[in-house]
């Protein structure tokens, strides 16, 4: 049964319970306002709602749906739910992977605009998805001063983060990111791969500063069964926090020393062998003993020859 009556500023059914409601825009608590329900009053889950003025609010259940005109070349459509549930579902019945009627969520800008999902809390934006038409780039992001991080987590688990700081951690725990780029392979020993297809595996680091007027390059380099170690300048080895021993740009090598001519009146002790800067030379110094011993074993014959 459907009664509908006019009185003062409203139309509708007399009581309350299924039925169509229609205020008129002077009615103080539902100016405009379209109302068709299926429950018990007012309050009831199954109802849908249309009110109007300044803001169009649709209320589906407990859901709701706000339009608000802005005024400018655009508007808003809020959607909001009770805690807990779902803001939106998108939803289709498929025949198969790849078809049109896949459950689709498009975002699309017109001319030159740009597509754009928003997260606020109370009205401020925190993070957003943006694609620009200009870049095109897609970019995700957290909004400035919020401190905000980006997480990756495939199987509920975090993979991968990038900090307020624009670091990268992989594999790292959540509050530890200690480099630009930091890997923590867990129980695995391997930590890092680098593959190539081509005949060859290059790893480059550069130093883009102008000290010495150019641009360093250092690397390791893979080629075959080979190995490279690829030095601008000197090449380096440390042990304990202290250097142990240098292969110089020269070719020399010098073991516990950066001299390569301890022992003739250089500073300190060490072995120094020379390949470039004396071409062929071997130094050694020590203090307070023998600075060289040579033991030939199993057998008797020549220690050294000349």
């Amino acid at each position: 049964e459907l009664q509908i009556y006019s009185s003062g500023d409203a139309f509708g059914k007399g009581s309350l319970g299924s039925g169509i409601h229609l205020y008129g825009n002077s009615d103080s608590e539902h100016a405009g306002q379209l109302t068709i329900l299926t429950g018990s009053d007012d309050n009831g889950d199954a109802r849908l709602i249309v009110s109007g003025s300044d803001t169009t609010k649709v209320t589906i259940g407990n859901g709701i749906f706000d339009y608000v005109d802005t005024g400018l070349d655009h508007a808003l459509l809020n959607l909001k739910v009770p805690s807990g549930q779902p803001a939106l579902t998108v939803k289709a019945l498929s025949s198969g992977a790849g078809n049109d009627d896949d459950a689709n969520l498009v975002i699309d800008a017109s001319g030159g605009g740009e597509a754009k999902i928003n997260f606020s809390l109370d009205g401020a934006e925190k993070a957003s998805i943006e694609w620009f038409n200009s870049g095109p780039d897609l970019n995700i992001k957290t909004a400035s001063g919020t401190n905000g991080n980006i997480d990756f987590q495939p199987n509920g688990s975090l993979a991968m983060r990038v900090d307020s700081s624009g670091n990268v951690g992989i594999g790292t725990s959540s509050s530890t990111i200690a480099a630009t780029l930091h890997v923590n392979s867990g129980a695995s020993n391997l930590a890092g791969l680098f593959e190539s297809d081509d005949a060859g595996t290059t790893i480059t680091l550069i130093d883009d500063s102008t000290t010495g007027g150019s641009v360093a390059e250092h690397g390791l380099n893979a080629v075959g069964d080979q190995l490279e170690l690829r030095a601008v300048d000197n090449l380096s080895f440390e042990t304990a926090g202290s250097e142990a021993m240098r292969i110089t740009s020269a070719g020399d090598v010098l073991i516990g020393t950066t001299d390569n001519n301890v022992s003739n009146g250089g500073s300190g002790q060490g072995i120094s062998l020379s390949a470039g800067t004396f071409g062929g030379y071997i130094a050694v110094a020590r203090s307070g003993n023998c600075p060289l011993s040579l033991n030939r074993l199993s057998n008797d014959g020549d220690i050294t020859q000349f």
